[in-house]
């Protein structure tokens, strides 16, 4: 029998399952304790691989329940704050620590192909979980677990592994048939902007589309039904590097055979249609796109990307005045009240941004594009056609119409003109007053609403703060400090946040 070293069982199934009785007596601390320990030992100790197979496989059940216990406790909310992080902290550390054992098995000589195959199975099961609890959380997402799950995902395509048969069920884990169908499954919930809903929405999104996976593809070809877009060379969350800036292969997640599912099954359509968004998002906004109205339509200009849109934004605001604050006894955090007025003449910042915007153009300034937008029968999106302009799906921009204040709206689908080369963007306008900010010699917008509304915070991508993190405005015409509320959305232009003022 091989030396146990530190570790408080006998190298075999028995010696587990014995240790793991004795394990449910202790606190729920010293559970978690015991456990991390072990996990940790067991990926550092010199033990024979297919024994070492045997008691992860042994352990997961337990590792799976514990978390989900610990889960639990953190959405409780009769626990103190720092507590209930901690339980948060536990709820994705211990089942990451047992998906990273299995992955490193997989680089094992020594382990048998059938065996390794499970072990990447699993592994990409259990991150997948991880990221479901970091959405669950609205903690920024793990980008360790992500490069984990794109090195499986890359030694399964390898090794010819995707499409095999896998029989694996352990209870905590939705079975799927093949490690393609378990892929997909984390890319589709991932896809669907799962930050934005409450803990149980995500909670059922994430159970629901695991019923999805035989609707999508992973295909190289980037199409109309393209739903997101992920390069697993870059070891990168999908949406997290620009096409237009990497040599680097393609996985587009197409979703053309879903929106025939979505046609043939109404009653699968209005479980999705139930919470808001998610079937505009499932089927890459199809309805939305073929719902354009070319009776309603305004003249506008367009300025693509975060540089450019901070510059013109800049260059108006330079040219108003920060008024007081309605009301002498109101506290810094009614900042969403600020009103600008501009120095030469009293008007509204809507009624001038489209004049300053004519007179900027073309001076060797700010590059905008004038363009018609078209309605659509959701408010919140709106169509344009552009041309000679390059810009990348989720890329910031600015509309500016004549008579409104400027919008801040994101490029949420892009489909090129075979003839003409012109560009349809669908953009999703994000409601509210939005400035240019600066926190911690990073750029960003913030979009203000009434105070009864969370603010949001768009910051570059490689800007990660945790929930609860203060973080004040240090250049600017806002001088505040802002909470982290929420972690809402993360791509290859900004890390958005929910906040709130301090």
């Amino acid at each position: 029998m091989q030396e146990s070293h530190a570790l408080p069982f006998e190298l075999t199934s028995e010696s587990v399952s014995d240790w793991l009785l004795a394990l449910d007596r202790l606190f729920l601390t010293e559970r978690v304790n015991s456990l991390n320990s072990v996990l940790n030992l067991l990926v550092s100790t010199p033990i024979e691989k297919n024994t070492l197979f045997v008691i992860l496989d042994r352990l997961t059940e337990s590792v799976l329940l514990l978390s989900k216990l610990l889960e639990h406790h953190a959405e409780k909310m009769d626990y103190a704050p720092d507590k209930a992080g901690k339980w948060m902290t536990a709820a994705m550390q211990l089942p990451k620590k047992l998906g990273f054992a299995f992955a490193k098995l997989t680089k094992d000589s020594g382990l048998p192909d059938p065996q390794k195959i499970v072990c990447v199975y699993r592994a990409l099961q259990i991150l997948s979980l991880v990221n479901k609890r970091s959405t669950l959380f609205h903690e920024a997402q793990d980008l360790s677990v992500w490069k984990k799950f794109a090195e499986l995902y890359l030694l399964a395509e390898t090794r010819h592994w995707l499409t095999l048969a896998v029989d694996d069920r352990v209870s905590g884990l939705i079975a799927q048939p093949t490690i393609d169908a378990a892929a997909k499954h984390a890319l589709l919930f991932h896809s669907c902007h799962p930050y934005q809903y409450e803990a149980s929405d995500i909670a059922d999104i994430f159970t629901a589309t695991a019923e999805l996976t035989a609707y999508v593809q992973l295909d190289p070809a980037s199409t109309d039904f393209s739903l997101s877009r992920w390069r697993p060379d870059a070891l990168l969350p999908p949406e997290c590097t620009v096409p237009e800036k990497t040599q680097q292969r393609l996985l587009s997640l197409d979703i053309s055979g879903l929106i025939d599912f979505f046609e043939n099954h109404p009653d699968q359509q209005a479980k999705f249609a139930a919470y808001p968004g998610l079937l505009n998002r499932l089927t890459a906004y199809y309805e939305i796109r073929r719902s354009v109205d070319p009776l309603h339509a305004k003249k506008s200009d367009l300025i693509v990307g975060s540089a450019q849109s901070a510059k013109f934004l800049n260059i108006l605001i330079s040219r108003y005045r920060v008024m007081e604050l309605s009301g002498t006894n109101q506290s810094q955090k009614k900042a969403s009240h600020l009103e600008l007025v501009p120095l030469e003449i009293k008007n509204t910042i809507a009624s001038l941004s489209s004049k300053i915007l004519a007179g900027l153009n073309g001076v060797n300034s700010v590059v905008t594009s004038q363009l018609t937008l078209f309605a659509t029968h959701e408010r919140a999106f709106c169509v344009a056609k552009i041309a000679n302009q390059k810009c990348s799906q989720d890329e910031p921009t600015i509309i500016v119409q004549e008579g409104q204040p400027p919008c801040f709206a994101v490029i949420r689908h892009i489909r090129i003109d075979s003839h003409t080369q012109f560009r349809n963007l669908l953009l999703e306008r994000v409601e509210g007053e939005v400035y240019p900010v600066e926190i911690g010699n990073k750029p960003g917008f913030i979009v203000m609403r009434p105070e009864n509304e969370p603010s949001e915070l768009f910051l570059p991508p490689d800007c990660r703060h945790g929930n609860t993190t203060v973080l004040a405005i240090s250049r600017g015409i806002i001088a505040a400090s802002l909470k982290v509320e929420k972690f809402l959305e993360l791509n290859a232009h900004f890390a958005r946040y929910q906040v709130s003022f301090c």
